[in-house]
């Protein structure tokens, strides 16, 4: 599966509504900490940019029980 993201500001608003940890870590960062994960993200990012943005490998894990 594949996550898109037309911009680095998307990713990071997803992130903070619903990534449970991650958005609680985001929600107490002030400003400038925020600018600075920001910066981090951009670059960890650069090889999944594309045309449209960014595309982000992604694993689906499926269980079924009876």
């Amino acid at each position: 599966m594949r996550f898109t993201f037309g911009e680095i500001a998307e990713y990071m608003r997803v992130m903070a509504d619903t990534a449970g940890p991650i958005a609680l870590a985001l929600r107490g960062l002030s400003e400038d900490e925020r600018e600075a994960t920001k910066a981090q993200v951009v670059e960890a990012f650069a090889p999944f940019a594309a045309e449209a943005g960014y595309e982000l490998p992604g694993v689906s894990l499926t269980a079924a029980t009876s």
